[in-house]
């Protein structure tokens, strides 16, 4: 019984996901769902009406509150046969989106059968259950697309797009950087034809899949609501069917159609992905069982198949008992939401701190749209962002990049870690292209892992470049691994190798040297109950002595010397906590470490008088 009990306790750790789950997954009217992951990991499902449910998991939701009440400025009160009337806007479709800092929503502002005074509006939200109108976008006059709703929010490069329409063709913009306006309401773009409504549009592998609805979607059971797809190698287009008709004459392929319980099925949501890599699609549906429920929220797996293309198995809504998505508690937790720009897409990497010297090439943008890429050149380079309130422990971090020679590093908190050295490949590519496809066949996935304490944890990739030196990176993945000893294990040696180091090279007290010996002896008998502990008083006692330090505080610290091999175990680390060999030229109180320096060749503790 305590064997069940303790298996049980374990469990409702280590995962907040329900282990299966049949649809409806809410079983109220959603129509028109669209989802949203917020910085503390909730989902925030968004439908017409800005009905709103959250939910940790997918599957279990809840239903919030007064987010956001019914604008107002598209009302409009006219006189006919004599009398005064006034068509008040309903609001439709609301897709939100978090970036520069905060939460933005889309929504339409509509009247059933008025396609002409519909538009788009946009509110901005101190969290991502309370929002504030912004007011118009822009109606379907003023932007000369008829019956202008169910917009929908893409990001590519450093550019915003919003993408709307319903049976008057799908259309795309571009934003201003904020993305409260349209930059030019003259220059829209029709990526699909008459057929649809409710347009999403997703970058997986190689191509970008614009879904969309067609039919009719609010009759109940007598709706013919499906849901479809197509595909392009450009956001712009051309998006073809499988059979290569383009969406602009109204070619589709049918993803999801209707079954003996599920009638209308549509507008789905953006694809989520959970914490073991599977893609999921929430939509709406009416039950054949009673369609009075309204348009229901439903949640299915998308699977890909060999040609790249998504499917739902059966082609249609699941109705019987289905694995649940997955989402960790602590080991295995994906925090790629935590993170600004995880895919290095914008082409100043907006949300990370870069620093460069003058001859150095650091940018962003290149290869193809579907991974974009990192580059760094020709010199001394750093890039990092901090994620802050996360949980103190191990955390893996998993990047696609490489270096054409031995130096730069991944730093996760403190611990660096090498990218191989892609010289040794016969295969290396060098056009744009060519590494990222290489990339997103995961040729060239890299792990690196450390620890998170105090709350914060820094994560980058660093170097220094002799001239003709490159490194490529892509998307990035953070991942919580707590219960992962191995990871534990790989960090402690780490530790200790910085720890030996310091007592070799380091001018320390009688006292410091016996407790970074002990430390050291204590981590020998560690286990992996108690390895965490043990390596975070390391990590504090090497703090106090300043013989840690987060990722570059500034280039001035690069030294050429850098990747030499080391000649003896003796080393010593600069502010960005790389790796110098102890025999290059000594200055007094070179500026390796804000507490340590070097002098003839043997790092030494700068003591303060008091």
């Amino acid at each position: 019984m305590r064997t069940h009990l303790f298996l049980f306790c374990f469990l409702s750790l280590a995962t907040v996901s329900a282990q299966t789950y049949t649809n409806p997954v809410f079983d109220r009217d959603t129509p028109d769902p669209s989802i949203q992951r917020s910085q503390d990991g909730k989902f925030y499902c968004y439908a017409t009406n800005c009905q709103t449910r959250r939910s940790s998991d997918l599957v279990r939701w809840t239903e919030v509150r007064d987010v956001f009440g019914r604008p107002t400025w598209n009302d409009t009160t006219y006189v006919k046969d004599g009398e005064q009337h006034t068509d008040y806007y309903s609001l439709w479709a609301a897709d939100v989106n978090y970036f520069n800092g905060r939460y933005v929503m889309y929504y339409a502002s509509a009247l059933w059968g008025n396609g002409s005074r519909t538009g788009i509006g946009v509110a901005i939200g101190i969290s991502p259950y309370k929002f504030a109108d912004r007011g118009r976008l822009f109606r379907s006059t003023e932007i000369k697309v008829e019956n202008s709703i169910d917009p929908v929010y893409i990001e590519e490069w450093d550019k915003k797009y919003l993408a709307w329409g319903s049976f008057n063709g799908i259309y795309i913009t571009e934003l201003t950087d904020d993305g409260l306006q349209v930059r030019d309401m003259n220059n829209i773009k029709r990526i699909a034809g008459t057929a649809f409504e409710g347009a999403m549009i997703h970058k997986h592998g190689n191509h970008y899949y614009l879904f969309a609805s067609v039919g009719a979607c609010c009759e109940g059971l007598r709706s013919t609501y499906k849901t479809v797809v197509g595909r392009s190698t450009s956001l712009m287009g051309p998006y073809l069917s499988k059979d290569g008709k383009p969406m602009t004459n109204n070619g589709y392929s049918v993803l999801i159609s209707k079954n003996s319980r599920w009638v209308g099925p549509g507008h789905n949501s953006e694809i989520l992905t959970d914490d073991e890599g599977q893609d999921w699609i929430l939509y709406h549906a009416y039950d054949a069982n009673d369609e009075s429920k309204g348009r229901v929220l439903l949640l299915d797996r998308l699977r890909w198949d060999a040609q790249g293309w998504p499917y739902v198995k059966g082609a249609s809504p699941s109705f019987t008992e289905q694995q649940a998505p997955v989402f960790y508690a602590k080991d295995g937790a994906r925090l790629d939401y935590r993170l600004t720009n995880a895919d290095f897409m914008k082409s100043q990497l907006t949300g990370w701190t870069t620093t460069k010297d003058e001859q150095t090439r650091l940018e962003s943008g290149l290869g193809t749209p579907f991974m974009p890429l990192m580059h760094a050149a020709d010199g001394p380079f750093s890039v990092r962002q901090t994620c802050t309130g996360v949980a103190n422990g191990y955390y893996e971090v998993l990047i696609q990049g490489f270096a054409t020679h031995d130096g730069p590093q991944i730093c996760v908190g403190s611990v660096t870690t090498h990218l191989p050295d892609g010289s040794l490949r016969d295969n290396l590519p060098t056009a744009p292209d060519d590494i990222s496809r290489q990339m997103l066949g995961g040729d060239f996935l890299q792990s690196a892992c450390g620890l998170a304490v105090d709350n914060n944890l820094t994560i980058g990739i660093q170097g220094n470049l002799a001239p003709g030196q490159e490194v490529w990176a892509g998307n990035v993945r953070l991942i919580r691994r707590d219960r992962n000893d191995s990871i534990g294990q790989v960090v402690q040696a780490w530790y200790v190798e910085r720890t030996q180091q310091v007592i070799a090279t380091a001018d320390l007290s009688a006292d410091l040297r016996q407790q970074l010996l002990a430390s050291l002896a204590n981590l020998r008998d560690a286990t992996a109950d108690n390895r965490f502990s043990l390596l975070t008083d390391l990590h504090r006692l090497l703090d106090s002595l300043q013989a840690l330090s987060p990722l570059s505080d500034g280039i001035e610290n690069v030294r050429s010397g850098e990747n030499e091999k080391m000649r003896n175990r003796a080393a010593v680390y600069d502010l960005s906590g790389r790796r110098a060999a102890i025999n290059q030229p000594s200055t007094p109180n070179a500026p390796f470490s804000r507490g340590l320096y070097i002098q003839d060749g043997k790092v030494r503790t700068m003591r303060a008088k008091m």
